[in-house]
This record gives C-alpha cells, sequence and structure tokens, in this order.
C-alpha cells in the first residue's frame, strides 16, 4: 500500500556524554568505504563530538513528501555556493558552505527524469522506498543521494531503503 504524505524528520542531536547522535544525520562516506566502518568525510562545522555527524533539522515542509517533489529553488544556490533549498531540511554548514537536500523531477546531478519520491508499506509493517528523487545540493555542486540511482541502479554502498 502506498503512504502518501509527509514523512516528518526528528531533529538531530549529539550527547556529548554517551558520543551518540539521534534523529535526523547526514554522515559523508568516502569511495569505497562502508556504513559500518567509514572512512567519513568530517565536517569542521559538525556540532558532534564525532565531526563525521552533520545533524539535520526539518524544513519548512516538515520533511520528506512523497507523492510530490520538493525542488530545488531558482536560484539553487547563493553566490558564495551555498544550496538554498529548505523544503526538507534547513541549510546546514557542511565545511563552511550550506548544504541542502531536495527532490527534482530531473535529476540534477545526472539529467535524468526521476519518478516521485514513494514508500509503500508492506507485510509486517515493513516499508520499502523508491528515492531517485534525492539530491543534495553544496558548493554549487548536486549529488543524488537517491536509492536506487537515476536509472534504477544501486553502484556501491547504495542499498534498498527499508524500514520500519
Amino acid at each position: 500500500m502506498a503512504l502518501v504524505g509527509t514523512f516528518r524528520l526528528a531533529a538531530g542531536r549529539c550527547d556529548a556524554t554517551t558520543d551518540s547522535v539521534s534523529g535526523s544525520y547526514f554522515r559523508l562516506i568516502f569511495p569505497g568505504g562502508t556504513v559500518a566502518n567509514g572512512p567519513f568525510f568530517n565536517n569542521a562545522n559538525a556540532r558532534c563530538s564525532n565531526p563525521s555527524y552533520t545533524t539535520l533539522r526539518a524544513g519548512t515542509q516538515g520533511g520528506l513528501v512523497t507523492g510530490s517533489y520538493q525542488p530545488n529553488p531558482t536560484p539553487a544556490f547563493s553566490r558564495t555556493g551555498s544550496a538554498l533549498a529548505d523544503d526538507i531540511v534547513q541549510p546546514v554548514s557542511f565545511t563552511g558552505i550550506d548544504l541542502s537536500v531536495s527532490t527534482n523531477q530531473t535529476d540534477p546531478q545526472t539529467r535524468r527524469g526521476v519518478p516521485m519520491p514513494s514508500v509503500s508499506l508492506g507485510v509486517g509493517g515493513q516499508l520499502s522506498a523508491q528515492l531517485e528523487a534525492l539530491s543534495i545540493a553544496w558548493n554549487k555542486l548536486y549529488i543524488n543521494q537517491g536509492s536506487p540511482k537515476p536509472g534504477g541502479q544501486r553502484p556501491g554502498a547504495t542499498t534498498a531503503v527499508t524500514g520500519s
């Protein structure tokens, strides 16, 4: 069954006592790395004691909306390269330049048409998602973060999106 609506994002939080991170965050894995062991990029502007975690806060629409796009604004960047999209998440400083998240009908990195984000409810409450349109903007660059990637492939560490 298709679930249409807003998947609200919980604000990312760092607990200095336990060195744990909860809620929404971004973590960049270097090419060839793994989710379990990295290596991870350290954000000089991270608020956590472990600088590989960049915490996120919900944007003006509260999170990710399924059944529609949340595109980059025009222009998508400030003159200095900071991303301006704020529907899904509030722009956040990533090495001194704001990073943001969007979903676009045409993936800005590959220039391929992509379907709207969707989430389906399966047996036993299992969720599965199609997020080809998910893109990060930063420093006048676009980086597709979806799964699958535009065209349906799952290269490298890209895995199916599932949960409960």
